[in-house]
């Protein structure tokens, strides 16, 4: 079994771009983070920040962290995501979020680049959720690694479209429905459908998993089948329920995007 207890349930969470700009991406999920009370140690990671962001003293590389890093949420130009994946594996962080775009969607050189960025985390067991997403939410830890106010509640959501997820989170909150566990997680590079509906599973604030789905990872030959056992064990012990697009011609151009 995939252990994603680093991603749901971290003790400490690094954010690696954190910015005290306040048109930026690392400030909102800084502002986020905080807002949100995450339980945990929370860590603030910028090489051209000031003294302060939002009341934390930010650190220069994740390597300058005095204590250990279970969870990093990197939202960084692809140009410099290697050293800084190198980083963490050094530092022995569990889990990485990434954020950024820019990767195998853009086409042969992301996906190259994608490859590269598996070998590093592969050589010290860090798993990779992403690129190309928009975070996560863990009601458990009051953890919103995301932009979008998303409350607590006891749904487990699975997605690889961010402004779907927007759109259905208006929804949920006009019906006042919130989420155990919500994810983007865009590129599957490394963690998948699979390794997702396998653990809200088995998680106890979770009561119905569900899952907007573009595709699966057609370069991996066992990745449906891992799926589809993964959502049948889930399915014996609460409801699953996906939609899969992509099936017309609009569809898959859609997805593509």
């Amino acid at each position: 079994m995939s252990d994603l207890t680093p991603l749901f349930r971290p003790k400490s969470v690094a954010l690696i771009g954190a910015s005290s700009d306040t048109r930026k991406y690392g400030y909102w999920t800084a502002k986020s983070l905080i807002d949100n009370k995450f339980t945990g140690q929370l860590y603030l990671i910028s090489r051209t920040a000031a003294d302060d962001i939002l009341g934390y003293k930010p650190y220069a590389s994740i390597s300058d962290v005095p204590g250990p890093v279970d969870l990093a949420i990197v939202g960084i130009a692809p140009k410099h995501i290697l050293p800084v994946l190198q980083e963490c594996a050094d530092k022995g962080v569990k889990a990485v979020i990434v954020v950024s775009t820019g990767f195998g969607e853009t086409g042969p050189e992301g996906k190259a680049l994608e490859q590269q960025m598996l070998a590093i985390a592969a050589k010290s067991g860090m798993r990779i959720m992403g690129p190309n997403c928009m975070g996560m939410f863990s009601a458990p830890v009051s953890l919103n690694a995301s932009i979008i106010d998303l409350e607590k509640g006891h749904m487990g959501l699975v997605l690889q479209s961010g402004n779907f997820g927007i759109d259905i989170n208006f929804n949920a909150k006009s019906r006042g429905l919130g989420y155990s566990g919500w994810a983007t997680i865009g590129n599957q590079i490394d963690l998948r459908f699979a390794d997702f509906v396998e653990y809200l599973g088995q998680d106890e604030a979770t009561r119905v998993v569900l899952m907007y789905m573009e595709g699966l990872r057609v370069s991996s030959v066992d990745d449906g089948r891992r799926f589809v056992e993964k959502a049948r064990q889930t399915a014996l012990k609460k409801p699953v329920a996906a939609i899969k697009i992509g099936r017309s011609e609009a569809g898959a151009r859609a997805a593509a995007s």
